[in-house]
């Protein structure tokens, strides 16, 4: 992980936070009519209304996701503001920029595939991991530069080239837990190094890799 340059995001917009969450919550609703009107339908007399409204329902729930999570970010706050309004020593929350993008997305998709109809999860992969953390302390990240939305889940501190390994030590020794998601860029490596210093207990990896990747970072490791 490392910064290119202090390039942070806009400043929080609470009222436009609240009327995309408030328009994605619609859309969404209606992306459940229109599923639930498709089973009015038979597969032998009636298939290409079904795939019409299949079709018109995921579209519909894909946008209101997206409304939903922009919400989300035009209301998040900053590491800064979110950490002194907590006394509690921070998790700081390490990993490659590569990563981001995957753990952005709620697994909303996923309920409408597998036509549960139950639960809808709104909450993207990095956000369920800090709501877990979050009863540790709160939960900060360094943000990627340029984003002019902070992604979802942890906090965002914005830094520069010059600024980032040093504040990265400062958090690393302020912190209750270091948690590193496991990865193969130089930089997360740099981050192996210095956390190694700190108390094993306060050192703990996330690892989600394919076989492939596994025994790289293995190799690495060792």
């Amino acid at each position: 992980m490392k910064a290119s340059a202090a390039n942070s995001p806009r400043p929080p917009r609470p009222v436009l936070g609240f009327l995309c969450k408030f328009a994605g919550v619609l859309l969404i609703i209606a992306a459940f009519v229109l599923f639930g009107f498709q089973k009015l339908y038979s597969w032998d007399r009636d298939a290409g209304i079904k795939i019409v409204l299949i079709f018109a329902a995921a579209g519909v729930a894909g946008m209101g996701s997206f409304l939903f999570r922009a919400g989300k970010k035009f209301k998040a706050v900053s590491a800064e503001v979110a950490m002194a309004a907590d006394d509690r020593p921070p998790v700081l929350y390490l990993r490659s920029f590569a990563d981001d993008a995957a753990l952005a997305w709620s697994q909303l998709d996923t309920a409408f595939a597998t036509q549960t109809g139950g639960s809808l999860p709104l909450a993207s992969r990095e956000e369920q991991m800090v709501e877990a953390f979050s009863e540790v302390g709160p939960v900060g990240a360094i943000g990627k530069s340029g984003e002019r939305l902070p992604e979802l889940g942890a906090v965002r501190l914005y830094l520069s080239d010059a600024e980032w390994q040093s504040k990265v030590l400062e958090l690393m020794g302020r912190a209750r837990l270091v948690v590193l998601r496991a990865g193969l860029t130089p930089g997360f490596w740099w981050e192996v190094q210095r956390s190694a210093q700190l108390a094993p207990e306060k050192i703990l990896f996330l690892v989600e890799l394919s076989d492939h990747q596994y025994a790289a970072f293995r190799q690495q490791a060792e």
